[in-house]
């Protein structure tokens, strides 16, 4: 890849890289070759064309496969590379490189359908006064398609301080064009955070009075990871330390303390479940029974009685029934792999467009 190691700042600037561009988007690149040109190519579908690209390569360990797959792009691309930071810093660096009056965010793994930025332009303008919009969307795994993923939204389609903390909306980061100055004003996204920083920005920019609207058109198509219960735990420990943040905001009102309180408590509890989970399956029935009645002790639900019941008197009958659901549900997974097939639903956005209207 000597075209990019030849350029000092490793930028591969767009074609007419001084007009003016309306939008900045950014893709934060870590382990991404394998899906980089399908993402990229839904962007460059877009009926929406005043836009800017920006890949950050935060430290990749596949960097040579990465800047293979982007080879055909790069005159298209401004291409960035950085000793790996994290997804907060990568992005932060995209967005002070961007031209644009509004950034839209992309992960390296997901997909656009073609009119995305198109209708969030067209929200932002009927509501001159909106600072960030993000739409519906679709799970799915490799072949596997899970139905739309992100309807949940308050009754009265306002989005609010209270309802972003109480998670009745679901921002998901690759469908959101939001402003430029109004990111830069709050601070960007928090890099000493590994977890959720996207939620932490959404959060600071609510309380910083910023307006939000949804989109509910499916607009992105959101590649979904095996799951793991180890995942689990670190993503939900990532939201408790972004409301442990919130919380010492001593600003906030009663209501909103209110809401954090619950939520503090109810991730507390989850993540000794998954805990549990993971010390199950391994077959450390201490470890699994201390997290279980931490959990119970915290939540006194009949399920989790039933759990630490369970590991005190059969803990390897247990142990059997919970992998065979795992196992279940795994081939569960790619028999609908294997029936969804012929919709192929890899990687283009006219066929994501086409199994929508299919499940209409």
């Amino acid at each position: 890849m000597d075209y990019i190691e030849d350029h000092q700042t490793a930028v591969s600037k767009c074609p007419g890289a001084d007009s003016g561009v309306l939008v900045s988007v950014v893709i934060p690149a870590y382990n991404a070759a394998p899906y980089i040109a399908d993402t990229l190519d839904s962007v460059f579908a877009q009926t929406f064309r005043s836009f800017e690209v920006i890949v950050v390569n935060d430290g990749s360990p596949d960097t040579a496969a990465l800047e293979h797959a982007l080879q055909p792009y790069l005159s298209r691309i401004q291409y960035l590379k950085q000793e790996n930071r994290g997804p907060s810093a990568a992005r932060n660096r995209a967005i002070r490189q961007g031209r644009g009056k509004y950034v839209a965010f992309l992960d390296s793994d997901d997909l656009w359908l073609p009119k995305h930025l198109g209708h969030q332009l067209e929200s932002l303008a009927r509501g001159p006064d909106l600072g960030l919009v993000y739409a519906n969307g679709v799970h799915f795994e490799e072949n596997v398609p899970l139905g739309t993923a992100f309807a949940s939204v308050p009754q009265s389609g306002q989005v609010t301080l209270e309802s972003l903390l109480a998670e009745q909306c679901t921002i998901n980061t690759s469908s959101v064009v939001a402003s430029r100055e109004a990111m830069l004003r709050v601070g960007l996204f928090d890099e000493n955070i590994n977890r959720c920083e996207d939620l932490d920005l959404w959060l600071r920019l609510s309380y910083d009075g910023v307006r939000m609207s949804y989109d509910r058109e499916v607009q992105v198509c959101h590649r979904l990871g095996r799951g793991l219960s180890a995942d689990r735990e670190l993503m939900k420990r990532g939201r408790l330390e972004v409301y442990k943040k919130i919380a010492a905001n001593g600003l906030l009102s009663q209501v909103q303390r209110s809401i954090i309180a619950a939520k503090l408590k109810r991730l507390e509890v989850e993540i000794q479940v998954e805990l549990t989970k993971q010390a199950l399956l391994a077959g450390k029935f201490r470890e699994a029974l201390s997290a279980a009645e931490c959990a119970n002790s915290r939540a006194h639900t009949i399920k989790l009685g039933v759990a630490e019941l369970g590991l005190r008197c059969f803990p390897g009958l247990l142990r059997w029934l919970y992998r065979t659901y795992v196992q279940v549900l795994e081939l569960y997974r790619r028999s609908r792999g294997v029936h969804s097939a012929r919709i192929d639903v890899q990687g283009k956005p006219a066929d994501f467009e086409m199994l929508i209207r299919r499940r209409r």
